[in-house]
């Protein structure tokens, strides 16, 4: 009988994360600028792209931070994973950076809607 093998291993998702890290901001920025020359907003659509693409790099910081949250280090016998405490503090983390990001946005947004009136 063959051994169980992961679907996808730690390598291959650091991989893709580094990508997204690099790709966001620079997909971000393209097509804002694409959007921006259509639109004749080539400056604002151009910064609205980059911001938006950025998130690739917030993405990166939180799968670095959970990948070290929950790390086994055999030296020690640390577990994060099987902790009850790492995942109620994953949970206050990640919400946090969701609520911070969610007020930015209505901030953004309702600025946006109060200068276009």
């Amino acid at each position: 009988m063959e051994q169980m093998k992961e679907i996808i291993d730690e390598r291959t998702v650091e991989l893709i994360m580094t990508v997204v890290l690099i790709g966001g901001p620079c997909l971000g920025l393209a097509v804002g600028a694409v959007v921006g020359l259509v639109q004749k907003q080539l400056r604002k659509r151009t910064l609205q792209g980059f911001g938006l693409g950025c998130f690739g790099i917030l993405n990166w910081i939180l799968w670095r931070y959970y990948s070290w949250m929950v790390r086994y280090d055999p030296q020690t016998g640390y577990v994060g994973l099987h902790k009850v405490s790492v995942l109620l503090i994953n949970v206050a983390v990640f919400v946090a950076v969701g609520a911070v990001i969610g007020v930015l946005w209505a901030a953004v947004s309702n600025r946006a809607a109060a200068r276009d009136q």
